[in-house]
């Protein structure tokens, strides 16, 4: 088994960590999410035609749709039907709550989506996707419709749970049209809104009970997660950079040496273009990763060539039920949180940034976050052939973390993401001795290693830094 170490990361502060991939313009970030497989029970209970008859007539359809119904499934029809409930409900003029502007259907679109994921009931579905988009309770009038719904049979519930994670688009792209098209067969609408009315015929839709069969199982779901990359440079390439230019007395932005000899320790390097790549690069990346053992942990690149593949894997969960897979052996196992489904650890944040006295410049906007009291277990992984100072390199970059009550993620100047961090597993001794013997090595190799770094040269006969 690889030498490893795991740390337990305890949210001192609400985590942000938005995802990176987000393409959506509004001004609400989502927290950072990962597909993963998640598991949801099957039911056996039977299927009534009398709850189905009676939905069905409760929700007729106009005439000019049904085309674009064809194929839908009963549950993907009572899907459309719950959130078309939503939008006649709450689509005023000015919308309510997070249903407004332009950006309605959007964020209805997201808190569906989320809403499903952590919902194992309809009314659990409604109750959460009602109260992420911030809106009271419905009028008495809808209470008919919802009745209807959540006294549908269990397996058609769960069937529409389940095509809330994969057709929550298409759900409300047919939810819109369905109640803007009967809105316009209103004379009350239409007289309101100073457009034609549209005569509509309404016709009920019928589905046969026995052909309704159960979902349930193995899920893929997109659970939020904090990246195994941000774990890998906050808690080990930024800290082993803070402890190696302390123990060697540089001061970064005071003293000169390269950019890319910087960027090196702190983010990796890039390769510079046209650099041309010397005979001798393997020789030459094995003599840097001697001298500087955090490199060997970590790896990079200098202007010309790569300096081999990194001694330390990492790996990132989120202390959930979602993860429960993956923490089975860990201290995290017993863990409260570890029975709390991820989606219910998020919050919605809203910041404002000020106007200038003469008002310009202010923007609000919302983003998720993770609740103070969070959980991250992250695994960290050597290669069994790592150096004993290399893996002093690790243990000195934990203690530095540990030691600046280090933070996580994103939005650490606004206050977020400050953790505190506990070894879960690993043998201690082993490396406090490990530490020693690094810092007892930097100090005796200080001036060579403090010249290779501020020339560039990184104790070899030649400057391989720009």
């Amino acid at each position: 088994m690889k030498p490893h170490v795991q740390l337990l990361l305890t949210a001192r502060t609400a985590i942000s960590h938005h995802d990176p991939a987000s393409t959506d313009k509004s001004n609400v970030l989502t927290f950072n999410r990962q597909k993963q497989f998640v598991q949801r029970p099957v039911s056996d209970a039977p299927v009534q035609q009398a709850a189905i008859d009676a939905f069905c007539g409760a929700f007729p359809v106009p005439e000019s749709i049904v085309d674009v119904m064809d194929g839908l499934s009963f549950a993907q029809f009572a899907l459309c039907g719950l959130v078309k409930l939503f939008i006649d409900t709450y689509n005023s003029a000015d919308g309510a709550g997070l249903f407004y502007g332009i950006q309605r259907y959007e964020m209805l679109e997201g808190r569906l989506h989320a809403a499903a994921v952590r919902s194992g009931t309809l009314p659990g579905l409604w109750e959460r996707m009602t109260r992420d988009m911030k809106v009271a309770i419905q009028p008495i009038y809808a209470d008919a419709n919802l009745a209807l719904l959540f006294g549908l049979p269990l397996p058609v519930k769960q069937s529409m749970l389940s095509a809330a994670l994969t057709d929550y688009r298409t759900a409300v792209v047919i939810a819109r049209l369905w109640s803007s098209i009967e809105k316009q067969a209103s004379k009350e609408y239409a007289d309101a809104a100073f457009m034609p009315l549209v005569q509509q015929t309404m016709l009920v839709r019928q589905f046969d009970a026995a052909t309704i069969t159960p979902v349930g199982g193995t899920l893929v779901v997109e659970v939020p997660a904090v990246s195994a990359n941000s774990m890998r440079h906050q808690l080990v390439r930024e800290p082993s950079w803070q402890y190696l230019w302390q123990a060697l007395g540089i001061k970064p932005g005071v003293d000169q040496m390269p950019d890319a000899c910087e960027a090196l320790f702190v983010n990796g390097g890039n390769i510079k273009a046209g650099a041309k790549q010397p005979r001798n690069s393997w020789a030459i990346a094995h003599a840097i990763k001697a001298a500087y053992p955090s490199l060997e942990l970590l790896g990079g690149v200098v202007d010309s060539f790569d300096l081999g593949e990194s001694r330390l894997s990492v790996s990132s969960w989120l202390v959930c039920a979602e993860n429960a897979d993956a923490l089975a052996g860990t201290c995290a196992e017993s863990a409260p949180e570890a029975s709390i489904s991820a989606f219910d650890m998020l919050d919605d944040v809203t910041a404002t940034r000020q106007a200038t006295g003469a008002g310009v410049g202010q923007m609000i906007y919302n983003f998720e976050t993770l609740a103070k009291g969070a959980k991250i277990m992250v695994g960290l992984y050597l290669s069994p052939y790592t150096s004993q100072l290399a893996r002093g390199a690790l243990g000195a970059a934990i203690g530095q973390f540990m030691a600046a009550n280090g933070t996580v993620a994103g939005q650490s100047a606004r206050g977020f993401g400050l953790v505190d961090a506990d070894i879960a597993e690993g043998n201690a001794a082993y490396m406090d001795g490990d530490v020693a013997a690094y810092a007892e090595y930097l100090t005796a190799q200080h001036d060579e290693l403090r010249e290779g770094i501020l020339t560039g040269t990184l104790m070899t006969k030649e400057k391989i830094l720009a």
